[in-house]
């Protein structure tokens, strides 16, 4: 499985491992969203999502120690880099907020 982070040489607080199960848990998640935002566009949802989890691993306002990051928390960080990157934060919401299509309704 493709680990973009791997060879990362930032000292985190937490482990390679945690950082894995997090990204395996959240990453295909929000690169859906990430998707959405940028139209389908892979390079720039890939680059976004990596931009993401630097920011996610360099984050000082949460104890990893603790807590395990939420998806909430996670969407937050989105907004951010997003926003950083010129992404309106409305348009991030908007794709949150709307319900999935499900093809059994």
């Amino acid at each position: 499985m493709y680990r973009p982070f791997q060879n990362l040489e930032i000292k985190p607080v937490f482990t390679q491992y945690d950082f894995d199960c997090l990204y395996d848990k959240y990453g295909s998640a929000i690169y859906g969203v990430l998707l959405k935002l940028t139209g389908n566009e892979t390079t720039l949802a890939e680059f976004l999502l990596k931009e993401v989890f630097v920011e996610v691993f360099l984050n000082k306002d949460f104890n990893y120690e603790t807590d395990q990051p939420s998806f909430t928390h996670l969407l937050r960080i989105v907004i951010k880099v997003t926003g950083m990157h010129g992404f309106p934060s409305a348009a991030i919401s908007k794709i949150i907020l709307t319900p999935a299509t499900s093809r059994y309704n």
